[in-house]
Order: C-alpha cells, then sequence, then structure tokens
C-alpha cells in the first residue's frame, strides 16, 4: 500500500505539473543565499511559567540559537526551529541561516527533554525509556514561552524594532514536526491512542512506540495551539495515532508536511500523507522526497541523532545532502514568503511544476495540492 500511496503521489505531481505550468524563466533560485547579511548568537532565557491544571512545571533555562538579519528597516518576522528528537540547535542550522538571509529573524530552540545531551545519557536503554510522556506538552509549550518572553522583552530598548511578532511561523522536523502540527492546532487524540497502543501484536515503527507514550500524559484537553503562529512547515512528523483524523482537522493556518519516501522512523502513508489528506485548512501542500529517509534533509556533519535506524538514508546520489538540503532551503524561504509575509509572487515556487523544474535525477522531489483519498484507494486496487 505504501508503495502504490507514493507512487500515486508522483502521479498526481505529475498531473498538476502538465496542467498548470509556471513561467519558470522568471523565478529566481531560492536555494542559493538571500541579500542579508546574518548575524547568530547563542541565548538562553528563564523560564518561569505557572503551574496549570494540565501540567506542573518547575522554572528552567530556555536555550536556542538566534539568527537575525542584519540592516533590515523593518522588524523581521520572528521563524521558530523546534527540532527533532536527539538534535541539538545546529542541526538545521542551514535552514535557519537561509531564512534569516531572507530577512527572517529565526530562533532554534534545544528542548532540554528530549536533546543529544539527554539522548546519550541512557545510550542503552529502551526505547520507551528515552523521553517522558510529559515531552508531547512541554515541546509545544517551549515555542509558546519563547513567544511570551519576547512579547515581554518589547519595551527593552536593546528588543526595539528587532522582531515582528504579528508574524510569527514555525518549522519543525520530525518530533519537532509533531510540535509544529501541534501549535498550529492539531489536537492530541486521546481515544485513538488508547484504542491503537493497547494492540497486543508489537507496531516496530518507531515513531509508533514513540507516540504512543502520550498514552500516558497526566489529564489534558489535548490543545495546544498558539493563536500567534501564523504558518506551519513540518519535515517528516510524528502524527498518527497521537492525531489521528480527528486531531489533524483541527488546523486552520498554512501548512506543509513534507515526507520521504523510504523514511523507515516515521513512515509516509501513516505519518504524512494520510494526515495531510485529512487537514481542512484551504493553503495546504504535501511535498515528497523520492527516494529519501528520516535523514535524508539533514546534512551529514548535522547527524547528531542517536540510536535512530538508518536505512537508506543517504542517497548515493547526494552523498553531502546538498540536493535535499537545496530543496528543503526553496520551499520554506517560497513558503513563509507567501504565507507568513502575503507576498503572492511567492505562489508559483510552491507548484507542482516548480517543484519539477528543481528535481534532480535520482532524487526527486514532487508536490501536490489536490490528492485526493479515493486516488489511493484505486491505486492500491
Amino acid at each position: 500500500y505504501q508503495k502504490a500511496a507514493v507512487a500515486e503521489v508522483m502521479r498526481q505531481s505529475n498531473i498538476e505539473a502538465s496542467a498548470s505550468p509556471v513561467e519558470k524563466d522568471r523565478l529566481s533560485d531560492l536555494s542559493q543565499p538571500g541579500a542579508f547579511e546574518v548575524q547568530r548568537e547563542a541565548m538562553s532565557f528563564r523560564i518561569d511559567r505557572p503551574h496549570t491544571k494540565d501540567i506542573v512545571s518547575v522554572p528552567y533555562d530556555l536555550n536556542f540559537e538566534l539568527y537575525e538579519p542584519q540592516g533590515r528597516s523593518t522588524p523581521a518576522p520572528l521563524i521558530i526551529i523546534t527540532q527533532g528528537f536527539g538534535a541539538t540547535p545546529d542541526t538545521y542550522g542551514y535552514i535557519a541561516q537561509q531564512l534569516a538571509s531572507y530577512g527572517y529573524a529565526v530562533a532554534s530552540i534545544e528542548h532540554r527533554g528530549t536533546n543529544l545531551a539527554k539522548r546519550l545519557e541512557s545510550p542503552n536503554t529502551e526505547l520507551t525509556s528515552w523521553i517522558t510522556p510529559s515531552e508531547f506538552i512541554s515541546r509545544p509549550l517551549d515555542v509558546t514561552h519563547l513567544l511570551d518572553k519576547l512579547e515581554s522583552l518589547a519595551s527593552n530598548p536593546a528588543w526595539t524594532n528587532r522582531l515582528n511578532l504579528d508574524r510569527v511561523g514555525v518549522f519543525g522536523y520530525s518530533f519537532g514536526g509533531y510540535s509544529a502540527l501541534a501549535i498550529a492546532g492539531a489536537e492530541i487524540n486521546f481515544p485513538r491512542l488508547e484504542e491503537e497502543c493497547s494492540q497486543e501484536e508489537l507496531n516496530p515503527v518507531v515513531s509508533f512506540t514513540f507516540q504512543c507514550q502520550a498514552k500516558y500524559l497526566a489529564p489534558h484537553s489535548g490543545k495546544i495551539k498558539d493563536p500567534r503562529v501564523k504558518a506551519v512547515f513540518s519535515v517528516y512528523p510524528l502524527t498518527n495515532p497521537i492525531f489521528g483524523k480527528e486531531g489533524m482537522s483541527q488546523i486552520d493556518i498554512p501548512t506543509a508536511i513534507i515526507a520521504g519516501s523510504k523514511d523507515n522512523v516515521s513512515p509516509p502513508v501513516q505519518n504524512q500523507i494520510h494526515p495531510w489528506l485529512w487537514l481542512k485548512t484551504p493553503d495546504k501542500y504535501l511535498a515528497l522526497i523520492s527516494p529519501a529517509g528520516h535523514l535524508t534533509t539533514v546534512k551529514p556533519e548535522d547527524r547528531g541523532i542517536e540510536g535512530i535506524p538508518q536505512v537508506e538514508e543517504t542517497p548515493p546520489t547526494d552523498p553531502k545532502g546538498e540536493i535535499a538540503a537545496n530543496y528543503l532551503s526553496s520551499l520554506s524561504v517560497a513558503f513563509f514568503n507567501r504565507h507568513l509575509q502575503g507576498l503572492e509572487e511567492y505562489q508559483p515556487y510552491l507548484t507542482a511544476d516548480y517543484a519539477k523544474s528543481i528535481s534532480q535525477e535520482n532524487l526527486n522531489i514532487y508536490l501536490t495540492q489536490s490528492l485526493k483519498p479515493e486516488q489511493l484507494a484505486t491505486a492500491y486496487g
């Protein structure tokens, strides 16, 4: 079924490319750096969040890398990067650098409960002991508390006119992809978790085992949405069963989901293709990189993730990860320019025909906006 579904995404993308061609000779190469010089600074804020009925908290230091464009005459829109499990703030540093060069301020968060240091504390333990259930709440809340802190600094002369907090986007990868979608409005689906995670047969998929930890959360509404976030770009997210159809359908802001055809950690059908179909927001994009695994868009020097299975993760045609990185750089710049800043001239970059034009032999990218569930059923037979 996964082979049939992936093939149908490709077919639909080719249909859209033929039906709606764009004038590609008028489009610039968004994989190249933008016009702004970028300054990078390691920062930390003390977060003293209050207890709520859903979660008990203690003060902690929230560390992040801030990338800022130099020489802007107006405050910069803000994009927050929420990294994957076992990652560092540098894991998608190239995306932070690229977006900042196009005029965005980018804050790449280090989630203390699931960062590389935390993972290395217990390298040989069972998968289920790598995270505590509270991480499904605390990771999205890191984004919310960072926004709260930045808002509180509005009157501080050191922060005057630096950030435009009316235009906030989130880029998330893997576990961070889950966090981004939760912030966008996807709700934790406790009935689905209880049903799916109580099956006697073992599901060997890493993302499934991860998500099932959420069933042990203390009583919680499942709602973590932050209305200040206006658009999300989610790469290889973990979505099913933790959200399911009921949870994903709550998202009402522009959303891009990226899938890898050979992702064995967060398989594309369960975690990206079906969940994308469940979105009801009119501004939604599904991009598929093939053949790509869970780490294909992470440059080799930044793959600090320990203990994650790596099967066919580096296509022979892209050993340095440069092609995949260019795809992600181009699409993320176009997506946020269009849906965070409202720049309509970037809509042609978010089309199947543009994706086809930048696609490289043996590591292709496909984009669709109109795939239907019936097509997958027909493709599978």
